[in-house]
């Protein structure tokens, strides 16, 4: 298990930054200077695990960005499937002013035992809830690479899309 490297970038008043590795009790997001900053892009595409003290850890820092950084705007990007795990379970995961720009959608093939991985994009394959109270996800079709044969997805859609509900755009 590889501790979380965090590594950032700021233009102006955007930061962006790239997790590496395991959410766990050695993660400090403290180190991420977030003073001047108005919009955050965090890209989950490289963690691999997440256990319960990082959860907490997590949690406490992002009641810090609502607490003393109302105005930042989180936006995250290639969010695995343990990150949409934590998003539907633990209140507070996702900050209030944060919104899920991309996410992995899994996907399972019975014939070669492989598991295939679709990226969803906001606007283009999904939309949060709207004002009306309608959210939308369009599930691509896809195939194995082994077998060429389609897959099946491997979630439960109204547990795994339930982040989208409640987020009003």
């Amino acid at each position: 298990m590889k501790d979380l490297k965090v590594a950032s970038q700021v233009n102006g008043s955007v930061m962006e930054i790239l997790l590496e590795g395991s959410i766990n009790e050695t993660t400090d997001l403290s180190v991420v200077p977030l003073e001047g900053i108005e919009e955050l892009f965090i890209d989950f595409n490289a963690v691999s695990f997440i256990n319960s003290t990082g959860i907490n850890k997590w949690i406490q820092w992002t009641n810090d960005l609502e607490q003393n950084h109302a105005k930042v705007t989180a936006n995250f990007s290639n969010c695995p499937k343990i990150i949409i795990d934590q998003i539907n379970s633990v209140k507070g995961f996702l900050p209030s002013t944060a919104r899920v720009e991309s996410f992995w959608l899994p996907f399972y093939c019975d014939e070669s035992d492989r598991h295939e991985y679709v990226l969803l994009t906001r606007g283009k394959d999904f939309m949060e809830e709207n004002t009306e109270g309608e959210e939308w996800v369009k599930i691509p079709d896809c195939n194995c690479a082994e077998t060429q044969t389609p897959c099946e997805p491997d979630i439960m859609p109204a547990k795994y899309f339930a982040f989208l509900k409640g987020k009003r755009t």
